[in-house]
């Protein structure tokens, strides 16, 4: 079994066609060859092994994504202590995050996310450049099927890839450190930012470059 994707099960299966997954484990932690193709949410009446899934906010995702065989145990409830879940992967910030499961007495799965997962499934623009036929949408007033709006030219997503800091997680939580950094940031140079998966870079490029050209300033105390 694997864990839910988010914290909704308002996601629904798109006919579309497979795609060339990754060849390389998806967990950051790994460089192992992707042996299994992993179905991020796969509930057997509703999604089954479709390779697209429509989030709550209309976002259609790729729903599979490639991990090596210790890996895909992890998250599929036979890799961790006892039996259990070792690990989840999870969508946030627009992006699929690799988290670590906290142990629990209580039966209740806490996340922590540790990185973006080293591959992210094609989704928004991606999904449109390889042809997806996302087609009808269904109103969820009256329930009947109406055909998505006709859309002017679209400006190209810029293209990302991911960079990722090692942080601490032991008595000090350096994602929450880091996280309360960027928040900072953000909030001393009021930067409009929409929360996206590009906050962190927009917030920690502005001080970083505003260091750079203030350097000369900087006490020496502070440089040491």
């Amino acid at each position: 079994m694997t864990l839910p994707l988010i914290d909704s099960w308002d996601i629904q299966p798109v006919k579309g066609a497979a795609y060339k997954v990754n060849a390389d484990c998806a967990n950051p932690r790994c460089r192992s060859a992707a042996e299994h193709g992993h179905h991020l949410s796969r509930r057997s009446q509703v999604i089954g092994d479709q390779w697209w899934i429509r989030l709550p906010d209309g976002l259609v995702i790729g729903n599979v994504i490639g991990l090596c065989a210790p890996c895909h145990a992890l998250v599929t409830n036979q890799g961790g202590k006892g039996g259990g879940h070792g690990a989840a992967i999870r969508w946030i910030e627009n992006a699929l995050w690799w988290c670590d499961i906290e142990p629990t007495t209580t039966g209740v799965v806490t996340y922590r996310p540790y990185a973006p997962c080293s591959w992210q499934t094609p989704h928004g623009d991606d999904a449109t450049t390889l042809g997806l036929d996302v087609g009808p949408k269904e109103c969820p007033t009256c329930g009947r099927s109406h055909e998505a709006p006709k859309k002017g030219p679209k400006r190209p997503a810029r293209k990302r890839k991911t960079w990722t800091v090692q942080v601490p997680s032991d008595e000090e939580d350096g994602a929450q450190v880091m996280d309360e950094i960027v928040d900072g940031i953000v909030a001393a140079f009021d930067m409009e930012l929409d929360g996206g998966a590009l906050t962190r870079y927009h917030a920690l490029s502005r001080a970083g470059a505003f260091v750079l050209v203030n350097r000369s300033a900087i006490p020496k105390e502070a440089k040491g």
